[in-house]
C-alpha cells in the first residue's frame, strides 16, 4: 500500500530540497514542483496528495490562482501557505479559499513537521471514511498529542471594526490561537476579567478617539485590575504616532503606554513575532 504523500511547490531549489528532507523524516513520499501548473499535471494524472506545500508567489499561476482553481475543479486536500511577505487581507483571502494554514517565511522546521504530520493524517482519515485504501504502515509511527484549545494561549482582540476582527480572529486561530473578541472598550474589560487571556490586541478609536487609551490606563493602574496588569499589552491602530511621540509629557505617556505599539495596517510577521516573544516572556 502506498505511503502518505506530500507535494511541494517553490521555484526556490534551496527551499524544496530543504522541505523534501522534513517531509522525508516523517516516513512520507514527496514529489517537488517549480510551478503550480506543473503540480496540475500530476494531480491530473492520479489521487491528490495528503497535503499540499506551496508558496505564494509562484512564476506563472499564482499560489492564490491556484487555490481558486483547485476549488473549482473540486480538488480537496489540506493546502499550507508558504510566504515571505504577506499582509493580512491576503493571508485572510488564502484562507477563505481553502488554505489549512499560512506560514511566514523561514519556517520553523520542527513547527512545519508537526503541522504536515497532523494534516496528513487527518486528510488520510477523510479518505478512510470515504472508502478509499488506508496508507501503508511503513509511514510514521508516532503521533504526538494535539494541542487542543484548553492548551491554546488566549488572545482577547478589542476592536470595534468587524471586518478586522473576523481578519484576525482566522489568522490567530490559524497559528494554534485561542480568540476572544471584544467590539468595545467596556466589553474588553469584561471580557478581560472572564477570560484572564494570555495577551492582548488593543484598538484606540473605538467609542470615542482615545477608548482604548482608557482602557491601557484601567488596565495598568486601576487597584481591581491588578490581578491582569502582568498580561502583554499590544496597540494596534490606525493612528501612526505611537503614545510616545503623540504625547509629549513623560508622565502623561507612562499612564497609558502600552508593551508594544503597531500601526495599522498592521505588518503581519511583525505582529506574529511581537507576540510570540511576549508570550514567551510573559
Amino acid at each position: 500500500m502506498a505511503r502518505p504523500r506530500v507535494s511541494i511547490i517553490d521555484p526556490d531549489e534551496g527551499v524544496r530540497e530543504s522541505l523534501k528532507a522534513l517531509v522525508g523524516t516523517l516516513g512520507m513520499d514527496v514529489e517537488a514542483f517549480t510551478t503550480a501548473e506543473g503540480f496540475l499535471t500530476s494531480v491530473g494524472d492520479g489521487a491528490p496528495p495528503r497535503c499540499l506545500i506551496t508558496e505564494l508567489n509562484l512564476p506563472g499561476m499564482s499560489g492564490m490562482q491556484l487555490m481558486r482553481r483547485l476549488a473549482e475543479e473540486r480538488v480537496r486536500m489540506p493546502v499550507v501557505v508558504l510566504a515571505t511577505d504577506a499582509d493580512v487581507p491576503t493571508a485572510v483571502e488564502c484562507m477563505r479559499l481553502g488554505a489549512a494554514h499560512f506560514m511566514q517565511k523561514p519556517v520553523v522546521g520542527p513547527d512545519l513537521a508537526r503541522l504536515i504530520r497532523r494534516l496528513a493524517q487527518a486528510d488520510g482519515r477523510k479518505r478512510l471514511d470515504a472508502g478509499e485504501p488506508a496508507p501503508s504502515s511503513d509511514g510514521p509511527r508516532h503521533v504526538p498529542q494535539e494541542v487542543t484549545m484548553a492548551d491554546a494561549k488566549t488572545i482577547l482582540v478589542i476592536d470595534d471594526d468587524r471586518d478586522f476582527q473576523e481578519s484576525m480572529g482566522m489568522l490567530l486561530t490559524s497559528e494554534g490561537y485561542r480568540v476572544v473578541q471584544a467590539f468595545s472598550g467596556r466589553e474588553g474589560l469584561e471580557k478581560l476579567r472572564e477570560c484572564n487571556p494570555d495577551a492582548i490586541l488593543l484598538d484606540i478609536m473605538m467609542e470615542s478617539m482615545s477608548e482604548g487609551y482608557g482602557v491601557a490606563f484601567t488596565i495598568k493602574h486601576q487597584p481591581e485590575y491588578e490581578p491582569y496588569q502582568h498580561i502583554p499589552l499590544i496597540m494596534l491602530s490606525s493612528i501612526q504616532e505611537s503614545p510616545d511621540e503623540r504625547f509629549p509629557r513623560a508622565e502623561e505617556t507612562e499612564l497609558i503606554r502600552p508593551d508594544r505599539y503597531l500601526a495599522k495596517p498592521v505588518d503581519l510577521p511583525r505582529l506574529l513575532e511581537i507576540l510570540s516573544r511576549s508570550l514567551q516572556h510573559a
